[in-house]
């Protein structure tokens, strides 16, 4: 499991999904606590090696690494400018796929529902895209939004 927490701004989601492109590609090669992309926030983590094939491995990760970023730039596009928002994210990756689990602090709104007003291209791609998964949630915790969503390894599944 790793857990990144910072601020939400354009930087640390480009560099937050270029973090997880790279760390799940390498399924657990990174050990605990090295730093990998240009975020200045600690990273707790246990590396622990997944026996999916390679390709499905790099689908994954650069699945994960679009959803990250997705994700956040529609947290900062829906809170008003210059607000500082927390967030957080927690990766787990077992032998099956990559468990995401997004939170933070900004104006409350589920970006999973897809039935809900679209006001970006941004916003359309997640919502359809996640329509696609049964393995995904949304849940208001103590004032924050917290958005969970396990992106599986294989291939002939609907799972994205």
């Amino acid at each position: 499991m790793y857990c990144f927490d910072f601020k939400i701004t354009e930087e640390n989601a480009v560099d937050l999904s270029n973090t997880l492109v790279k760390l799940i590609s390498q399924a657990g090669t990174v050990s605990s606590g090295e730093q990998t992309s240009g975020l200045q926030l600690p990273i707790n983590g246990s590396a622990g090696r997944v026996s999916a094939d390679e390709h499905a491995v790099i689908r994954v990760s650069k699945l994960a690494g679009i959803f990250a970023e997705d994700m956040l730039m529609s947290v900062i596009e829906k809170n008003p400018a210059g607000a500082k928002i927390d967030g957080e994210m927690m990766v787990t990756l077992d032998d099956a796929g990559v468990r995401l689990i997004q939170r933070d602090s900004g104006v409350l709104f589920d970006i999973m529902e897809g039935d809900s007003e679209l006001s970006s291209f941004r916003d359309y791609i997640i919502s359809r895209t996640v329509t696609l998964s049964e393995n995904k949630s949304y849940m208001i915790a103590t004032g924050h939004n917290r958005n969970e969503i396990y992106l599986s390894y294989q291939t002939d599944s609907l799972q994205i």
